[in-house]
Order: structure tokens, then C-alpha cells, then sequence
């Protein structure tokens, strides 16, 4: 089970407030399940983190991994979950980068 919520209502309390968003405006999370995340993993997807944001990494007891980025736009944060998405495609399947596109 898991279960991940978060409620952030702005009119009701400033987000960037420490203990919330501390200043950041943007917010990424990916949970990953599977056997074959260890420590080793968690290595290498802390070596892919850009500067300029805060992020957590964590091995759960699933076996798993969660993700989590505090920045300051969209792009820098998209960037890093697919580059995350990247190395877990090739290290498991062999499968190149996914290419996404907006219309």
C-alpha cells in the first residue's frame, strides 16, 4: 500500500513557508518499486541531481525508492525525473531514453 498525500492550498497558508515548499515553488515526486532497487542504485540516481535543488532520496522497505524535488520551475524538474526514468530503462531493459513531447 502506499500512500502519498500532500495538499497544498495556497489561499489557506503560504506554500513557500518553512516546513512547506521553503521558498520553492515546484515539486517532484517518483516512487519506484521493484527488487532490484539497492543502494548502489540510490548512488546513481543521487549522482544525476542538479544543482540548484533540494532533493531527498530513500530506500523503502517495498523494495523501492522514493524521489523527491523542491525547485524553481518545471523544466529543471522534468529534466531529472527523466533522467532518473533514463538510467532505470537502460539498467533494467535496455531501453533507450523516452522522448516526450508537448503539442
Amino acid at each position: 500500500v502506499l500512500l502519498d498525500s500532500l495538499r497544498l492550498v495556497p489561499p489557506e497558508g503560504d506554500v513557500s513557508a518553512l516546513g512547506m515548499l521553503e521558498g520553492f515553488s515546484h515539486l517532484a515526486s517518483l516512487v519506484v518499486v521493484d527488487a532490484r532497487v539497492d543502494k548502489t542504485l540510490l548512488d546513481d540516481v543521487a549522482s544525476l541531481l542538479p544543482r540548484g535543488i533540494r532533493a531527498g532520496l530513500t530506500l523503502t522497505e517495498g523494495p523501492g525508492m522514493v524521489v523527491r524535488a523542491l525547485g524553481t520551475d518545471t523544466g529543471t524538474l522534468t529534466r531529472m525525473m527523466l533522467d532518473v526514468d533514463a538510467l532505470l530503462r537502460e539498467r533494467w531493459f535496455g531501453a533507450p531514453r523516452l522522448s516526450l513531447r508537448k503539442y
